[in-house]
């Protein structure tokens, strides 16, 4: 193999990683987020850009910050995570990255159905253990949200359009 076949391969399972994130929040699947994250790592979510980062949390470990996700999923019907542009350094088995991304979260608030967007940026450290890459750690920064009144409502046979008061 050479070494920018390797290197590939690198980008490859880093991109891998950060897509199975999106996919294990937006599919309620928590064990398998949990999995993403090496035996040490940590993840920190914070209001506003990281040059002036507002008021945060961190969580130790991937079981911990799962246990977070499950419990703040418990006031949206669904979520879907858009992933933007994802760029990362490699460092032999480390690496850095930053990915961007846009996530809805459906929620229903007063009989409205609304759209609780978030325009997030994801700075990771990435560790390669036996299994593959794994998150050391990711700063979550949430530089702006929108909360947007949907024009659809929920029905037994899919989303229908909302009437005029979004019933």
């Amino acid at each position: 193999m050479t070494a920018a076949t390797a290197q590939a391969d690198d980008r490859a399972g880093l991109l891998a990683l950060v897509s199975a994130y999106a996919r294990c929040v937006d599919g309620r699947d928590y064990d398998g987020l949990a999995r993403l994250f090496a035996p040490a790592s940590r993840v920190g979510k914070f209001e506003g850009p990281r040059a002036d980062p507002g008021p945060g949390y961190w969580r130790d470990g991937g079981e911990p910050f799962a246990a977070s996700v499950r419990a703040n999923h418990a006031r949206y019907r669904i979520t879907t995570h858009h992933l933007g542009q994802h760029t990362s350094i490699l460092r032999g088995d480390r690496a850095d990255g930053e990915t961007y991304c846009l996530a809805h979260h459906v929620y229903s608030r007063e009989s409205r159905w609304m759209n609780r967007v978030m325009a997030i940026r994801y700075l990771d450290a990435y560790a390669r253990g036996p299994e593959g890459w794994l998150f050391a750690e990711r700063q979550i920064f949430v530089d702006w949200i929108e909360f947007r009144p949907m024009g659809s409502v929920p029905t037994s046979t899919g989303w229908q359009p909302a009437g005029p008061a979004g019933l």
